[in-house]
């Protein structure tokens, strides 16, 4: 016997000129695949009215897990299902902060930043540390994620590691590549080929808050002068080199003060004509434990100023991800084969803890260094999310989201925040953007 699904969103009613017909998109987050149906079937759907679904229809949704197998306890197999694939994944992820510097003094951040690069002789035992795990045999890849502060302070200590990284990958007949998340003020196109053709860099990930006056007005230096003319020039030059093979993207923070702007950020990359070149994504200001959240637009007005940004880009060439896609691994925090390493050798399972002073000294979230192990409960309890949700510990169990989101934060729900995506939000719209423009290019 079928039932349907817990984990399916649906559209508002859409008029099908082709068919002269009210219809719905009915969305499963537990396969991210979307069916139209007519209203009629949408109300049977609803109202469990199953037997009056067409047979093939019938098939259709059960082929996209909108209708399930009544027996089925749907949490549990979602549950399972990210603590599968982070169990099994072969690929080896080290986020590695070669320096605590960054030149930048973003209001919203939460770090604290200071001179210094990460020691030769941290550098190498970096690099015997994931040689130890690489010669497990389980993994494929090893993955680097330059982090910062602001990374490329620490070219030099990149282009050490990286030839180490390399050769113990090879040793262990691992591939390797890399990726960066910069602020982009050093990000020049010699830089930029640097790293892609001598480092492996596949992903090149770059912030602007806006146009000019949004941006620096919050992503300025530490000493005040502005920094987007430079940034987006960078931006301008790498999304112009069609032979450099990278992916590159801008994101873009956003609270009350720039949301009014981003349009104006669209349009800019619009007409510098690198829509197809730069993927451009959106992300709410949030608590780093320093209040930056007081900023923030609310979850609601935030999704739906969202839709319509994602409106103006479609119409001017971009093509973003309108429905999300399953994402069940949630983070590295719920990941075993995943963890950060700041430039003191400090190790972590989280991104947004380490360079904190919030968050004490030793850090709370504090795994040991590369000298010496250690325990943190405050990290135990990230790591044990899926088990905390699988428990109905937070709201995600209830969610119809949880296949596609796989929780967004389990740092902030464990500091009494809310990290809903907002997908959550605006779902409906985003079905309905999607189908018009399905429609729009038949």
């Amino acid at each position: 016997m079928l039932t349907v699904s817990k984990y399916i969103v649906a559209s508002d009613v859409i008029f099908n000129r082709d068919s002269m017909t009210t219809c719905r998109l009915i969305f499963s987050t537990r396969s991210a695949r979307a069916v139209v149906v007519s209203e009629e079937t949408w109300q049977h759907v609803q109202r469990h009215e199953l037997h009056l679904v067409p047979q093939g229809i019938r098939a259709d949704l059960s082929a996209a897990s909108i209708l399930v197998p009544q027996e089925e306890d749907e949490l549990t197999s979602v549950v399972r299902l990210s603590r599968e694939a982070a169990a099994t994944s072969r690929t080896l992820y080290e986020c590695i902060q070669p320096t605590s510097a960054c030149q930048l003094g973003c209001d919203y951040c939460g770090q604290a930043h200071r001179p210094g690069l990460l020691a030769e002789e941290k550098q190498e035992k970096i690099a015997k540390r994931i040689g130890r795990r690489l010669a497990s045999g389980h993994y494929e890849t090893l993955l680097v994620n330059w982090f910062g502060a602001e990374p490329l302070i620490g070219l030099r200590v990149m282009r050490t590691l990286t030839s180490l990284l390399r050769e113990t990958a090879s040793d262990n007949n691992c591939k390797y590549r890399a990726q960066i998340v910069t602020n982009g003020l050093l990000l020049s196109l010699s830089v930029a080929e640097e790293l892609v053709t001598k480092m492996g860099v596949t992903e090149l990930v770059v912030t602007l808050d806006g146009p000019a006056k949004a941006h620096d007005a919050r992503r300025h230096t530490k000493k005040g002068s502005p920094t987007f003319a430079r940034i987006f020039s960078n931006v301008l030059s790498i999304a112009r080199a069609d032979e450099l093979p990278v992916k590159l993207a801008v994101r873009c923070n956003v609270d009350h003060r720039n949301a009014a702007q981003v349009p104006e950020l669209i349009e800019l990359l619009a007409e510098a004509g690198i829509q197809q070149r730069v993927e451009l994504y959106f992300a709410p200001v949030h608590d780093w434990s320093n209040g930056a959240d007081s900023l923030s637009l609310s979850s609601e007005e935030y999704a739906r100023r969202e839709i319509d940004w994602l409106a103006l880009m479609s119409l001017r060439g971009f093509t973003p991800p309108l429905l999300p896609a399953l994402k069940p691994v949630v983070c590295m925090a719920v990941n075993p084969h995943a963890e950060l390493i700041d430039p003191y050798g400090e190790i972590f399972n989280c991104t947004e803890v380490s360079l904190v002073p919030a968050y004490g000294e030793p850090n709370i979230y504090s795994l040991g260094t590369l000298d010496k192990p250690g325990e943190s409960s405050a990290a135990t309890e990230l790591k044990q999310f899926m088990g905390d949700v699988e428990e109905k510990k937070y709201g995600c169990a209830r969610c119809p989201m949880l296949p596609v989101c796989g929780g967004a934060c389990p740092k902030q729900w464990n500091e009494g925040n809310v990290p809903c995506p907002s997908a959550k939000y605006n779902m409906p719209d985003r079905l309905a953007l999607a189908y018009a423009l399905q429609k729009a290019q038949r």
